[in-house]
């Protein structure tokens, strides 16, 4: 932005909405970075929580820290409007549910700082509500270069906290989309851009969970329905320019209903898992019998451990999960 003072080199960019419940611990995570010279702008999206008088008591403490608002116009128009506000020349995107770990961003920064244009992203950890580790049961691959191919295929990126990248990689690219939101296909702004990002820069990866990615009901990831068409509309936009990796998408977009209906079930989620396997037969023919077993067998694991009951368990503090806080993942 012209005439805009110089506040930091990594301008740190978080959307905020209705999240006064996890604010505080993002802003903790982010303020505690061990590179400091941050940036760092929360952008309310409309609030009706008390989420910006929260980051108003932290920016008394923090001048690092300020607060911008705007009406509700979704994630996308949101870090849009951060990124517009600073003169930075890295931009770093976290939301206002996920944590960072101290050396998430100095550990970025020493991949593409002084280099050519890049992104940089690193793994993640999923996380509960109470900060709480579900243990990773897999160890995510650390594509670098040219990624178009493998960006196809899977989603390796996973989440938009992840991501620090030069300030020419989001000029080129024109930012986050926010016409998914018009669509009513919220979602997968993150997966857009990425692939977007791709198309014109390398990519670099911090093989090390530097993120922890919050899910619990009522975050956007959470909803399969409108997740689904977000990511189809992704697919629209690049298969044309990326006809070379039809099958890349193909594959992709059968994992990613399968994934959906996994879930589903294992939340006793009934309907939500029957329409996802639906989708897998109309799409791939792909929803064989023993499928159908699998989903059932979580489903009923759910029904015997009912919400209210893992709810009562986690209030009392019986779970033994670690917090993504005490640990180096």
């Amino acid at each position: 932005m012209a005439g805009a003072p110089d506040r930091g080199t990594v301008a740190v960019v978080i959307p905020m909405y209705n999240a006064a419940e996890t604010i505080e611990r993002t802003l903790q995570s982010v303020r505690a970075q061990t590179y400091a010279d941050l940036d760092i702008v929360v952008v309310d999206d409309g609030s009706g929580d008390r989420g910006p008088e929260l980051v108003m008591s932290v920016a008394a403490r923090d001048p690092r820290v300020r607060l911008v608002r705007q009406g509700n116009g979704g994630v996308a128009e949101a870090r849009n409007h951060g990124a517009a506000l600073t003169t930075a020349p890295y931009l770093a995107f976290v939301d206002a549910d996920d944590l960072w770990a101290p050396e998430k961003v100095a550990a970025q920064m020493a991949l593409i700082a002084g280099g050519p244009p890049a992104l940089a992203y690193c793994w993640f950890c999923q996380i509960d509500r109470r900060d709480r580790v579900y243990r990773p049961s897999y160890r995510p691959p650390s594509y670098e270069g040219d990624v178009r191919r493998q960006l196809a295929g899977e989603n390796f990126i996973g989440n938009g906290s992840s991501m620090l990248m030069h300030r020419e990689v989001f000029d080129v690219v024109g930012g986050f989309d926010a016409e998914l939101r018009a669509k009513g296909a919220q979602g997968c702004e993150d997966y857009m851009f990425a692939m977007a990002a791709a198309q014109h820069f390398p990519f670099r990866c911090v093989p090390r969970r530097l993120v922890g990615y919050r899910i619990m009901r009522g975050n956007m990831s959470s909803d399969a329905e409108k997740m689904v068409r977000s990511y189809e509309l992704v697919v629209e936009r690049f298969a044309r320019e990326m006809a070379d990796y039809r099958d890349e998408f193909v594959d992709h977009h059968r994992n990613f209903l399968l994934w959906h209906a996994q879930r589903a079930a294992m939340e006793g989620a009934r309907k939500r898992a029957i329409l996802m396997m639906r989708r897998l037969q109309q799409d791939h023919a792909f929803a064989s019998s023993s499928l159908w077993l699998e989903l059932v067998g979580f489903y009923i694991k759910a029904l015997l451990t009912p919400r209210w009951l893992k709810d009562c368990v986690a209030r009392m503090g019986l779970i033994s999960r670690p917090r993504y806080q005490d640990g180096t993942w």
